[in-house]
């Protein structure tokens, strides 16, 4: 998804993983192309409730590292850029359950990064 209008932009993540994807990077080369230059970009990292909370804060900056290094070396340069962990909070989908493949399913978008350009 593509934000317009000052909204996140939002990449998601498979389970466990901080790589980014097909779909995730095609996501960020569309948000460069309308990016405001040299304005700050806030990138904030998320996942999901299943894991240690300590394992999904550093899964969550992992992610959010990602996509700063996917943006600075597209252009985008690194102090303009603040990343945050936000680990479990903000939970887009709350999904009873442990974790099967429907839970995990269910829970995939909390698995996510947002960036917002201010």
């Amino acid at each position: 998804p593509v934000a317009a209008n000052g909204e996140a932009t939002v990449v998601h993540f498979a389970f466990a993983s901080a790589e980014l994807t097909e779909p995730g990077r095609a996501t960020l080369d569309s948000w460069l192309a309308r990016a405001p230059k040299d304005k700050p970009v806030h990138v904030s990292g998320y996942a999901d409730r299943l894991g240690p909370v300590r394992y999904n804060l550093r899964l969550s900056r992992r992610r959010a590292e990602a996509v700063k290094h996917y943006l600075t070396d597209k252009g985008i340069k690194a102090r303009n850029i603040r990343i945050i962990a936000k680990g479990e909070s903000d939970l887009i989908r709350h999904c009873p359950g442990e974790a099967t493949p429907a839970t995990k399913d269910c829970l995939a978008p909390n698995r996510r990064v947002e960036i917002n350009a201010k």
